[in-house]
C-alpha cells in the first residue's frame, strides 16, 4: 500500500472518494476500489490536530480525464470530487 504525505504545489488532478479517520476504514475502501479495477490509495494529512486519511485515483494530467473517471465512480455509486493534486 501506497502511503503519500500531502504536497503543497499542485501537479495535476486528482479524484477524491472519501476521508477517514480511521486507518481501518480507509484500507476497506482502497481494498474495495481496487478489488474493482482502481488503483486507490490514500494520503495522511492534518485536520484539527488529527491525522486524516484521504483516498484518491490519480493523478491525472488533465481535469477532463479526471472528471470522465468521476462518472464512472458515481455511477458504481462511489461519491466522489475532482480536485487539484
Amino acid at each position: 500500500m501506497k502511503v503519500i504525505l500531502k504536497k503543497t504545489q499542485s501537479l495535476g488532478i486528482i479524484t477524491q472518494l472519501g476521508s477517514f479517520y480511521l486507518v481501518e476504514n480507509a484500507n476497506k475502501k482502497i481494498q474495495l476500489l481496487n478489488s474493482q479495477g482502481h488503483e486507490a490509495y490514500f494520503v495522511k494529512n492534518l485536520k484539527n490536530n488529527k491525522v486524516i486519511y484521504k483516498i484518491w485515483l490519480g493523478p491525472y494530467r488533465n481535469k477532463s480525464e479526471a472528471e470522465e473517471l468521476s462518472k464512472l465512480l458515481f455511477s458504481d455509486n462511489h461519491e466522489n470530487q475532482v480536485v487539484p493534486y
